[in-house]
Formats: C-alpha cells, structure tokens, sequence
C-alpha cells in the first residue's frame, strides 16, 4: 500500500482533508467503532502498515489492542488510504493529496525516492452528502 511513502507526503505537507464515510454531519462514532472491529484483522495482515500506523500512534507494545486503540487504527488506515492517492505510472508513482489548508497537490515519486510537484492550487473539499 506504500504506507511509509503516504506518511512521507503527509509529513512534508501536514494533515490531510478527505471525504471522510464517517462524519458526514455528525461523526457517526457507532458505525466507526463496529466497523474498526470488523477491519482490524484485516489492517493486521498488512504487517508493514499495520507496524507503522502503531509507531505513528506510539502503540509499538501493544500486546491486545482495546476498542480505542482499535478505532484509533482505523481512523489512521483511513487516513492513509483516503487522504493520499498513489498510482503507478512507469517507474516512478503519481500522488495526490489535499492539504488541512485547502491546496491540492499533485506529483511524483522519481525511482530514486525524488519528490517533485507537479501542481499545487487552492481547492474547495466539496463530499456527497
């Protein structure tokens, strides 16, 4: 999933804005829950993500995961898979993402582990209700 090269970006730009499922008016804190029980095992098997969602969050010795570490988890997995887009394209990778402070930026990751911009402009976050 290239989660380390996901937390690269949104360290080099901070947090990101994404249409997130779960807080639509209200963040719908019940569903969020149930539905970071049901994905926990699955996060599991991505070991590599999985291990670095759990130093991002400061978990590394975490021998059972509680419903609040669990949905901690998830929130940041969904961060992750929402809130920076990766494509391949020949041998290097495409990224977007959109910023806390309203930017879309758009680039690539050269083979040699390069960043370049591509574009960057003010952009409205507008997500389906």
């Amino acid at each position: 999933m290239d989660s380390d090269l996901r937390y690269q970006l949104i360290e080099r730009w901070g947090p990101v804005r994404f249409c997130d499922p779960y807080c639509a008016g209200p963040c719908n804190f019940v569903r969020a829950r149930k539905d970071a029980e049901e994905a926990f095992t699955k996060i599991q098997q991505d070991e590599k993500t999985f291990r670095l969602i759990r130093e991002h969050l400061g978990l590394q010795r975490m021998p059972q995961a509680s419903s609040d570490q669990k949905a901690d988890i998830f929130g940041e997995y969904v961060k992750l898979v929402c809130g920076v887009t990766i494509e391949p394209h020949g041998e290097e990778r495409k990224f977007t993402l959109k910023t806390a402070d309203g930017f879309r930026i758009e680039g690539v990751v050269k083979k040699n582990g390069e960043i370049v911009v591509v574009d960057k402009e003010l952009t409205a976050l507008i997500c389906p209700k």
